[in-house]
């Protein structure tokens, strides 16, 4: 069973930064899962959040900034966007942190000591707002936080090319299938996560719709899974990812049950539970 250090290793660093990253892998990761947003100047960038969160973001002069007055990522240049400190906050030695691209995160995982670590890249998506929404309220909404479709896939997509970053080395996963579907007819060889939250329809159980949309890997929330739903997405020649798992009863159980990934807020933690000391 693979580890892979949610956001990095948010337990632990600020989430969604080269620190993070840096921490998880040090620290017994397999890999590495981050978020992606763009920015106003289309920089693909790690962030979780379609807006800035006010809970770990602090001014240039490190002021605390209300939630209303922090704008979304896609409003600011990536110059601007830089001004915000997205680290202090959560770090233990209180040292600033600024928003990292997409390119800087390849650069980090193409680096001698980390080229062997697992990209988990999860593209933002508004899935909620196309099902809470009318589509014309949605359309309005979406290019207000996010790229077209199109342009976001291909902004994520010519990074990876222009980095050379291997495709066996990335899982390409999102809450929004349109985004997958319209990434793995681009490029067929990519590993491809469908996220599910929802429940399943009815007639088809969550493996099977993941199976049927083309999708490689079924990711799914923990708690929802049960070891028949597990042995099912793998006669379907699918790998199983479950999220976010801190506790040691669930990742022994999780690996028991032969679930393929699990992402957690500290991989330090997981030593000697998920057998990550066995596999490095």
């Amino acid at each position: 069973m693979q580890i892979h250090g949610h956001r990095g290793a948010r337990g632990r660093r600020p989430e969604n930064t080269l620190a993070a990253l840096a921490y998880a892998l040090e620290n017994g990761a397999d890999g590495v899962e981050v978020d992606v947003c763009v920015t106003a100047d289309d920089r693909v960038v790690l962030h979780h959040d379609l807006r800035l969160n006010p809970a770990h973001t602090r001014g240039a002069r490190g002021e605390k900034i209300s939630g209303d007055a922090l704008p979304a990522i896609r409003e600011l240049s990536l110059a601007e966007l830089r001004r915000y400190d997205v680290g202090a906050a959560d770090n233990p030695d209180g040292a600033r942190c600024v928003v990292p691209t997409l390119e800087e995160c390849l650069e980090f995982l193409s680096a001698e000591k980390t080229k062997g670590a697992v990209l988990n890249l999860e593209m933002k998506g508004n899935w909620k707002l196309a099902r809470e929404y009318p589509k014309s309220v949605f359309a309005r909404a979406q290019n207000r936080l996010l790229p077209a479709p199109e342009r976001y896939v291909s902004l994520v997509l010519e990074c990876l090319r222009r980095m050379k970053f291997p495709p066996e080395r990335l899982l390409l996963q999102s809450f929004d299938w349109r985004l997958m579907l319209l990434a793995k007819k681009l490029r067929p060889e990519l590993n491809i996560g469908l996220t599910m939250e929802v429940e399943p329809s009815e007639k088809f159980s969550p493996p099977q719709l993941v199976k049927q949309h083309g999708g490689d890997v079924w990711s799914c929330e923990h708690t929802r899974l049960r070891e028949a739903s597990v042995a099912e997405a793998h006669a379907l020649g699918l790998e199983v990812c479950a999220w976010t798992v801190n506790d040691a009863a669930a990742m022994r159980r999780l690996r028991g049950w032969g679930v393929d990934v699990i992402t957690t807020d500290d991989p330090k933690g997981c030593r000697g539970v998920s057998g990550a000391d066995t596999q490095q």
